[in-house]
């Protein structure tokens, strides 16, 4: 049995957040010590704060994926009163993060999760890796 993955969130996001990012740092640095002209100085440091930003978004959302959505999941499932029979439905159920995280908490009830299983949206989404999760 190999180790459960829940996939990376909005894969291609991600990537052209960290990738636009980093070539609009290295695009004002450029202008900065290429260009000898007072607004285009000036306007680099703008250009660098938006390539930053879109940086640290594409850094954080991949931190999310590998850490946070866990954390999350747990936390929103510890708020439920748990008797362990309940039916749970997850819609929108990617590769069955919250689909088998409430299913620990039951004993006679089910767990079911559907979804689209766009790998667009999640990386290596699909109905076997979702079983695979589960098992």
């Amino acid at each position: 049995m190999s180790k459960v993955n829940y996939g990376i969130d909005a894969p291609s996001i991600m990537r052209n957040l960290i990738f636009f990012g980093g070539i609009t740092i290295f695009g004002g640095i450029f202008i900065q010590l290429f260009l000898n002209n007072v607004i285009l100085l000036y306007l680099s440091y703008l250009i660098i704060l938006l390539g930053s930003v879109f940086f640290i978004l594409g850094i954080a959302m991949f931190a999310y994926g590998m850490t946070g959505k866990y954390r999350t999941r747990d936390l929103m499932l510890s708020k439920i009163n748990w008797n362990g029979n309940e039916n749970v439905l997850d819609i929108g159920t990617g590769q069955g993060l919250l689909m088998n995280g409430a299913a620990k908490y039951l004993t006679t009830g089910k767990s079911i999760g559907i979804d689209i299983w766009s790998s667009k949206d999640l990386s290596n989404n699909s109905i076997t890796k979702t079983l695979e999760n589960a098992e």
